[in-house]
């Protein structure tokens, strides 16, 4: 079985009649690849993300594992992934725990609340910032 990837085709995307990214193709990303996505204020990062998150409107192919994100349900494109935008609306926190709970679930890894929440402690521990759990 081949590996996950991710791969973007001739996506377009933009804000309402302002066009932002146009037939943008990134070469697969192979799974376990750390990527980085770089560039001026302005460029695109933002809208290409929440493209492939699902919260902007986009043409074009965003495939993983071979699978077309841009044509699934919301709720079957939240199979394959989750996004954490760098600030939250105002009046929503989340704690430190809560972020990396969250991943953790995006991840899919079995089991109650608590042993995801074991499995968060597990993860702030092996990074020595345990302490910051409940942090804001």
């Amino acid at each position: 079985m081949q590996a996950a990837s991710l791969s973007v085709e001739k996506l377009s995307v933009g804000y309402g009649n302002r066009p932002v990214l146009r037939n943008l193709d990134i070469a697969p990303i192979p799974a376990g690849t750390v990527a980085a996505i770089v560039g001026p204020n302005g460029a695109g990062k933002s809208p290409l993300l929440r493209a492939i998150a699902g919260l902007l409107p986009a043409d074009g192919s965003i495939s993983f594992n071979g699978e077309n994100l841009l044509t699934l349900h919301p709720q079957s494109r939240a199979a394959y992934l989750g996004f954490m935008p760098q600030s939250v609306p105002r009046g929503v926190g989340l704690s430190v725990i809560e972020g990396v709970i969250g991943a953790i679930k995006v991840g899919h890894v079995p089991g109650s609340i608590q042993n995801v929440r074991e499995q968060a402690v597990a993860v702030l521990r092996r990074l020595g910032i345990e302490q910051l759990a409940m942090e804001s």
